[in-house]
């Protein structure tokens, strides 16, 4: 996500006062005079510096002019005054103000010097203007002013604390002190984008991070922070909590307006931030600085607030270009909940440990839902689409079922007649993401590593024999793959990841996982999530060192496939579906869209599966339609696994292959005759039949003057009519494979010789 620039800070506003000259008469052994009291009296006169970007006073306004706020004296402050001598601590009268000038920069005021401060000794003067909440006091020894933050005002509505230390060592009739002010202050600029007014008096900075610190001093529970001035510390102390005055700070629809807290800083650097109102957090943030607030300056932030996020921008109130705040808002929440859930998942009971997170995170304000659904994590955004964090069966319970699947067991094509281009095969095999062994009752099963070998010796197979196989695997299953790759194929083969997410009624989304790790590109094609075309599978597996891992592919729906194909992409197609849930929608969402684009046959599975019987099973049917043989001949045989056991989630399943339409039948136009070698006599006549094709067929005959040949149907006549040899092609004008009939025809007649009689005389 895009950084801001570095926060501003203005450093000729608050700067450090140098306001009170107290004046009297030149004399250097000025005797002050006494009231009836015992008490004496000095007569201050206060002025500010020239200076008008130097702020002091109570009151604040905003300059016309730059971002420094104008501080000025006003008729209705008052110094509340203390006094230290030889560490004791006393209570003086507060002072008005008068003779305030004009431009509200100079005052003067009466200072009245308690009976117990002996005036012709050394003493420290420390005076209080603006301090809220408990005010100062004295308290077991100590001058306490109250430092608990003055949060989320309005410029008009704030009175900046503000104070001075003056050490006395000799009455004189002139004085001087310093004011300074006692903290930082937070301006927040607000412009209010929505359509309707928001109140604004809960908006302040927040740092960002469970382990962030807070760079101010603040109230805890039964604590407030004091300053005591002597020390120049903050101390924590156990105070009652005053109740805080109601207040608005409304933004009209379209305006903007400034919000200032003020507070006193820590010795620390500011950590990465946000903004913060009620419950709701900024959707970006601002980088950690390098250095922390000081007391007396002032900081800027602007934001914006669209009616449902708050956007850190520049001081013009822009966006950076193609910032969307909605995306943000997403992001920033997602980085808080996927480091849970991938742990959870990872977890020795990752089904409790996933419900867990849904119930944490339910009450987010940008998620529309989050819960624990049969095998996976599924969240909803309401401006996004869907995650998941699925969990995957390691192996199956049962020995009984493993059986055949163990890592010696021999998978081979048992396809032996010739092949052509026709039938195009598309193998997808995502699986070879994941490469771990699997035990089970001290005994090793097919590694991912070992399944990919295999799978790689049946495509190799079928390639060896002239098979047309589109071998796609890992990261090659891009989401770009998936968008236009799959058409044109009359077999798809799919070995992945898959979940069912229930909507309503029983039906709802199908997702298949690519190969491709979520990036950056999904940034590119955030319409597609939000329509719930694609949606992120964080996906429970092991690397090649046996450890588990979480990995986020990308995943898509039926929804994606129905945008992305038209009718006819998939003609006359067979689909296998090897990923778990794959046809558990009961109203077959998934199958439909395949069907409507053409395809004749889905098949795959109504619920969890072991991923090896998967894999299996795709080898017993495809090396039985490469046979020739149809798909209903192929499930009643008893090499499939058409039910099998798996323990999961706590739940005993038994997964049932499945098909749609499921009175349908498949298999391929594989172009197969009866023979393809015939013996005839001159005259003799056979008949020849094609067993297997799509029934649009041709032939052609090298050799007319040895045989006759026609064709009627699937039936070719062939007649010997002289002696030789002949080949007849046969020819499927839809696939285009071609077959050979080799006919040999002897010749009828013999050959012979006269032998002569031999004679003799008698």
């Amino acid at each position: 996500m895009k950084k801001f620039k570095q926060m501003r800070y203005i450093s000729t506003i608050f700067a450090t006062f140098m306001l009170l000259l107290l004046t009297g008469c030149a004399d250097s052994h000025f005797v002050p005079e006494q009231n009836v009291n015992n008490e004496y009296t000095i007569v201050v006169s206060a002025r500010m510096p020239s200076d008008n970007n130097v702020s002091s006073r109570v009151s604040l306004e905003k300059s016309s002019e730059s971002l420094a706020l104008i501080a000025k004296w006003s008729e209705n402050d008052k110094i509340k005054m203390f006094f230290a001598q030889e560490g004791n601590v006393f209570e003086g009268e507060e002072a008005t103000l008068y003779d305030i000038s004009q431009d509200g920069k100079r005052c003067s005021f009466n200072i009245t010097v308690p009976q117990s401060v002996n005036v012709y000794a050394p003493f420290d003067l420390y005076g209080f203007c603006g301090i809220q909440g408990l005010g100062v006091c004295i308290n077991n020894g100590k001058i306490l002013a109250d430092v608990t933050p003055i949060e989320c005002r309005e410029i008009a509505q704030l009175s900046a604390p503000v104070w001075f230390n003056a050490s006395v060592r000799e009455i004189s009739k002139e004085i001087s002190a310093d004011f300074s002010h006692l903290g930082s202050y937070e301006v927040i600029h607000v412009q209010n984008n929505s359509s309707e007014e928001v109140d604004m008096s809960k908006c302040r900075l927040a740092p960002f991070g469970n382990d962030a610190v807070k760079w101010y001093h603040s109230r805890s529970e039964g604590y407030r922070p004091f300053f005591n001035p002597v020390t120049k510390e903050v101390e924590d102390l156990q105070a009652q909590h005053s109740a805080p005055g109601n207040h608005t700070l409304k933004i009209a629809a379209g305006q903007s307006k400034a919000i200032v807290s003020w507070y006193v800083p820590k010795a620390v650097n500011i950590p990465e931030f946000q903004l913060q109102l009620d419950d709701k957090l900024s959707v970006n943030t601002k980088p950690a600085k390098d250095f922390g607030m000081r007391a007396g300056r002032a900081y800027y932030v602007f934001g914006v607030w669209d009616g449902q996020h708050l956007t850190i921008t520049d001081d013009d109130f822009s966006l950076p270009e193609g910032f969307d705040p909605t995306m943000a808002a997403i992001i920033k929440v997602h980085e808080a909940i996927d480091p849970i859930a991938s742990e959870a998942l990872l977890s020795d009971n990752p089904e409790e440990e996933l419900k867990k997170v849904a119930e944490q995170f339910k009450d987010n304000p940008e998620i529309a839902t989050i819960e624990f659904d049969r095998d996976k994590l599924a969240l909803k955004y309401k401006n996004g689409g869907w995650v998941f964090w699925l969990m995957i069966p390691e192996f199956l319970e049962s020995s009984k079922e493993t059986m055949g699947f163990r890592s010696n067991s021999t998978w081979e094509l048992k396809s032996d007649f010739g092949a052509n281009q026709y039938p195009k095969i598309l193998v997808l095999d995502h699986l070879r993401n994941n490469g771990a062994s699997r035990w089970h009752d001290g005994q090793q099963f097919l590694t991912s590593a070992e399944s990919d070998l295999k799978i790689d010796s049946v495509v190799n197979a079928c390639k060896n024999k002239g098979f047309n196989v589109n071998y796609v695997s890992g990261s090659q299953m891009s989401l770009s793959f998936f968008t236009s790759e799959l058409k044109n194929y009359d077999a798809i083969f799919i070995n992945t990841h898959g979940s069912f997410k229930t909507e309503k009624k029983g039906s709802g989304l199908t997702w298949l996982a690519t190969g491709e790790i979520i990036n950056e590109e999904l940034f590119d094609r955030i319409e597609e999530w939000k329509n719930d075309e694609i949606s992120v599978m964080g996906c429970r597996e092991k690397d090649k060192n046996g450890e588990w891992q979480t990995k986020r592919f990308f995943s898509i729906s039926q929804i994606f496939l129905a945008r992305n194909y038209r009718y006819g992409d998939f003609n006359n197609s067979f689909i296998y579906l090897g990923a778990c849930q794959g046809m558990m929608d009961e109203n077959d969402g998934l199958s439909k869209v395949f069907v409507i684009k053409g395809a004749k046959k889905i098949v795959g599975y109504n619920n969890t599966i072991w991923q090896y019987v998967g894999i299996a099973n795709w080898v017993s049917i495809m090396d039985g339609l490469l046979s020739g043989k149809s798909y209903n001949d192929i499930y009643e045989s008893s090499k499939l696994k058409k039910k099998h056991y798996v323990f999961f989630g706590g739940e005993e399943l038994y997964p049932d292959l499945v098909s749609y339409p499921a009175d349908t039948d498949f298999r391929f136009k594989i172009l197969k005759l009866n023979t393809t070698w015939i013996k005839l006599s001159v005259g003799d006549e056979r008949t020849v039949e094609i067993s297997g094709g799509s029934g649009n067929y041709s032939i052609s005959n090298n050799n007319d003057n040895v045989v006759l040949a026609s064709l009627l149907d699937s039936i070719i006549t062939l007649k010997g009519v002289f002696n030789g040899k002949a080949v007849i092609t046969v020819t499927d004008n839809e696939t285009k494979r071609t077959e050979t009939i080799t006919v040999t025809v002897p010749s009828i007649g013999g050959s012979g010789s006269v032998v002569d009689v031999p004679g003799r005389d008698l």
